[in-house]
Formats: structure tokens, C-alpha cells, sequence
């Protein structure tokens, strides 16, 4: 979705926290030579599988308090049922020692593969552009806490939806205009990455 004049969308948004933390903190580059998958939603049944995932094309290794962290920018991909979500941030502690090898490479892709329904991410961005945190994720509460106080202060724009319709393929309310922020927002949301992944 285009981001519009009067703020960020979520994934303008996300993308801009990303480069924020890059920015600011020394960090290694690793792609992945095919987009990673991990699974966010799934509408299968006896005689069809529909999927919903998060993709990866690459992530970043970084350094907080002695511990590596490999971190990650997602966008939906796969069938209907990724619909409602837009892109995320994952972050993994992972120990790498020197060069990264192809040995590194495939755990790495393992341990994103296995980081499914967003217990990794540290916030997830919706279609509608909201946020959300996995609240059984490894970092649900905290980035609650964290983000709960200031949210309202950043928000340009509120979302609006069609409430005369309700979409076959998501059960909910097509989304008429789309949550916006203000751009300091990703400024903001890179240094709660950061208090988190320090913490």
C-alpha cells in the first residue's frame, strides 16, 4: 500500500524502525538465497490447504549485552488466510561465532521456520495497520508495556472500515482507510527493539 501524506503505513513504518536500529547499532547482513517461510495462519481443511505465512528475504545480526541477536523484516505472503497481516519484525538470540557458513545459514532458516504464529516477533503489522503483539510470544509482554502508554501519541490517522459488508475470505469489515502514523514513530519503536532485546 502507498504510504500516504499525512503519515506512515505500518509497513512504511516497521520497515522504517528496521533501518533505525541498523542505523544506529553495527550489524552483519545475511540473505537467504529463497524467501524463508514461516506459518501465521491456516484455513486448511480435508480437501485443500491454505496457508498464510510471514517471508524473509534477509536479516541482521546484531550485538545487546553480550548476546546475539539475529533480526528480521517479514511481509505476508502465501494464501488468503494471511490476509488480515501485513509485515513483522523477528528477533532470534543466536550464537554465531566469526564468518556466517552455509551450516549457519540452514540452522538459521530452521529456527525462523519454527518461529510460526509470531512467537519471535517483537510486533506485527496488520492490513488495516494496526499493531499487534503475540501475547504467548517471547516478547508479547513486554512490548505491551512498553507500547501501551505512548501508542495514542503517535497515531495520525485511525482506521475506518465498511461496516455494510463483511469479507467472505477474512470474516471481517473491508478496511475503507488505513491506521497511519506520525514518522517519529519509528525512531521510537527502534529504541523499544532495542530496550527489549537488551533486557
Amino acid at each position: 500500500m502507498p504510504e500516504e501524506q499525512n503519515g506512515l503505513h505500518v509497513r512504511g513504518l516497521l520497515r522504517g524502525a528496521y533501518e533505525k536500529l541498523s542505523q544506529t547499532h553495527k550489524n552483519k547482513e545475511i540473505t537467504f538465497s529463497n524467501s524463508v517461510l514461516t506459518e501465521i495462519a491456516d484455513d486448511s481443511d480435508y480437501h485443500r490447504t491454505k496457508k498464510g505465512y510471514m517471508g524473509y528475504e534477509s536479516a541482521r545480526t546484531f550485538q545487546f549485552n553480550g548476546k546475539i541477536w539475529v533480526v528480521a523484516r517479514g511481509e505476508e505472503c502465501g494464501s488468503y488466510p494471511a490476509e488480515p497481516y501485513d509485515s513483522d519484525i523477528l528477533a532470534l538470540e543466536f550464537p554465531l561465532e566469526g564468518r556466517i557458513t552455509k551450516a549457519t545459514k540452514k540452522e538459521l532458516t530452521k529456527k525462523i521456520r519454527e518461529s510460526s504464529y509470531f512467537s519471535n516477533s517483537l510486533i506485527c503489522g496488520m492490513a488495516d495497520g494496526n499493531l499487534a503483539v503475540s501475547e504467548g510470544g517471547r516478547f508479547g509482554k513486554q512490548m505491551i508495556d512498553l507500547l501501551r502508554p505512548k501508542i495514542q501519541d503517535f497515531i495520525a490517522q485511525k482506521p475506518e472500515y465498511d461496516r455494510s459488508v463483511i469479507l467472505a475470505s477474512t470474516l471481517q469489515y473491508p478496511t475503507t482507510r488505513c491506521m497511519l502514523y506520525k514518522p517519529e514513530f519509528a525512531d521510537f519503536l527502534a529504541e523499544l527493539f532495542e530496550t527489549v532485546l537488551k533486557s
